[in-house]
């Protein structure tokens, strides 16, 4: 979804956070939240040659055309101290999107997307502390997911949050109709951006039809 919206509405600045943390991996697989900097209190990437490895988050968002990336490893303990730094590296204009939970439990932002995978619907802690600041809701959709799946999850996103709007999309096969749903609400909080113009071309169809 990010490398959706970085291409979509261009000229964004993209921050991964990784959040360490500690024992055995809780997906049970080697991911970037495993203790890879050790005692470090944190770590800020901007490597291109990083951040550009195949299969990495960055590296989608550089693709995406993402202007600047950074991507902060930290212990909990030092995410306020290493989101400041991390800060720091990106131009004082221009929009910033994020990826990570934590980001919310320590800074406002205009607008915050919360995805969500039918079938694997158990909230981490880290996501249930941020829910009241979530703005929209997100099902991402493939081609593997049932009717029943995706409904399944609506109705689990409304018992948590009833007053906040949950829309369906494909990332990778947007619909115009669910494209302008996702797209309206994010540029109109920004207070305007070039990705207005891609919301108005696609309505065009829409309203003619």
């Amino acid at each position: 979804m990010a490398s959706f919206l970085i291409r979509t509405l261009k000229n964004l600045n993209a921050l991964k956070i990784t959040v360490q943390h500690m024992g055995a991996c809780p997906k049970e697989i080697d991911c970037d939240g495993c203790p890879t900097i050790g005692n470090i209190s944190f770590k800020i990437t901007t490597d291109p040659f990083v951040l550009s490895k195949p299969g990495k988050d960055t590296a989608k968002y550089l693709e995406a055309g993402a202007r600047t990336v950074v991507w902060l490893q930290t212990q909990r303990k030092d995410l306020e101290t290493g989101v400041r730094q991390a800060l720091k590296l990106f131009p004082r204009r221009g929009r910033l999107i994020v990826e990570g939970n934590s980001f919310l439990s320590i800074r406002r932002v205009d607008f915050a997307l919360m995805i969500a995978t039918p079938g694997t619907l158990e909230l981490k802690p880290s996501a249930r502390k941020i829910l009241d600041r979530i703005n929209l809701f997100v099902i991402n959709k493939t081609p593997n997911h049932t009717k029943a799946d995706i409904d399944a999850a609506r109705e689990k996103l409304l018992y948590l949050r009833p007053d906040c709007p949950v829309i369906v999309f494909d990332p990778y096969h947007p619909e115009p109709e669910a494209t302008v749903t996702l797209l309206k609400p994010i540029v109109s909080a920004l207070g305007g951006l070039e990705g207005l113009e891609v919301v108005r071309k696609t309505l065009v169809p829409i309203s003619k039809s």
